[in-house]
């Protein structure tokens, strides 16, 4: 029985405006490419819905399996639908100041984050212990222009890709918790594979650099204010350290909500010792000191553990009830 694809003429034309307005995405063995000649576009949507209506009659299934869209062995109307969806995304703006996803209903938005030169670290906080991992002050210098979560990866969003969201503090809006390093592989691996974007952490020099506002920082003492209330949930205003739910504080220069307070934030990096040389883009993936960074602070957090300076750990595999993640991806 040939397949009967029913679409009103509105819809029709909503569509054909959409896919007018779509840009071709390339590569060797492109996702989405349904006639295998190295591009996804929309002649690759035509493909599709032609194998659909003659019920794949001439042509195997292994010629459109990259446009098996959601692998799951067979080409269905629904591979239509996430092909169009995949092709919009990849159409947006490569240098938009903010990249808004749906991901299963649920939207989230990411914000451009130029690339610059800043002093990471910090000299002047003392810290009892044999040493300060906060210093020595040094120069990093970030070459590529990159995308992050205007907020922490929330509860709802959480499940939205990942089926479920097994949880403290359980609130749609709340960041998600009780996640390790792990936990944010998984998670950024299937987010990528729903949307077509290489989703990651952003590396602790990315986050320090968002966290004091970029290139647009104003030197404040907190992410986006000198007046820690007015940015974030601390242990001074919150109850019984309970999570809240993001973007209910004031954003900072970039329009990123939650860079101090709320959640303790996992970074890409492993943790290390600073060196006072100058750095460009520095990724620190050696697992010697067997411990995870994490950063911001949380509403169990002190003052001073907000500072967007400020480094902590968890150790290597572990995780907290007070530990979240934040969304990055290179910008293109």
């Amino acid at each position: 029985m040939k397949h009967q694809i029913l679409l009103s003429s509105s819809r029709i034309a909503m569509l054909l405006c959409m896919l007018l307005s779509i840009m071709p995405v390339y590569g060797a063995y492109t996702r989405g490419d349904a006639n295998n000649d190295g591009v996804a576009n929309i002649t690759d949507v035509t493909t599709l819905i032609n194998y659909l209506l003659h019920d794949g009659e001439g042509t195997s299934y292994y010629s459109v399996s990259y446009a098996d869209m959601d692998r799951d062995g067979k080409i269905t109307i629904s591979d239509v639908t996430s092909l169009i969806n995949y092709l919009l995304m990849h159409s947006a703006s490569s240098d938009a100041p903010t990249r808004t996803f749906t991901i299963n209903g649920v939207k989230f938005t990411m914000v451009r984050v130029e690339a610059g030169t800043f002093t990471m670290g910090c000299d002047t906080v003392v810290l009892s212990g044999y040493f300060n991992p906060l210093s020595p002050e040094h120069q990093v210098t970030l070459t590529k222009d990159y995308y992050i979560g205007q907020t922490e990866v929330t509860q709802e969003l959480w499940k939205a890709v990942m089926g479920s969201a097994d949880c403290a503090y359980a609130n749609p809006l709340n960041p998600m918790n009780m996640i390790g390093y792990s936990e944010c592989e998984r998670f950024c691996n299937t987010l990528s594979e729903l949307t077509g974007i290489e989703f990651r952490l952003p590396t602790e020099a990315e986050w320090e650099f968002a966290a004091r506002g970029g290139n647009k920082s104003r030197g404040y003492r907190y992410s986006g204010s000198d007046n820690l209330d007015e940015v974030a949930w601390y242990r001074d205003n919150t109850d019984s350290y309970m999570l809240c739910p993001v973007a209910t504080k004031a954003p900072n220069e970039l329009g990123l909500y939650d860079m101090s307070g709320n959640a303790w934030e996992i970074v890409a990096d492993h943790f290390y010792i600073y060196s006072s040389d100058p750095v460009i883009d520095p990724l620190h993936l050696e697992y010697d000191s067997q411990r995870d960074v994490i950063r911001g602070g949380s509403t169990a957090s002190h003052a001073t553990e907000c500072y967007p300076c400020y480094r902590s750990t968890l150790t290597m595999g572990s995780w907290g009830a007070l530990t979240t993640m934040r969304l990055a991806f290179t910008a293109y």
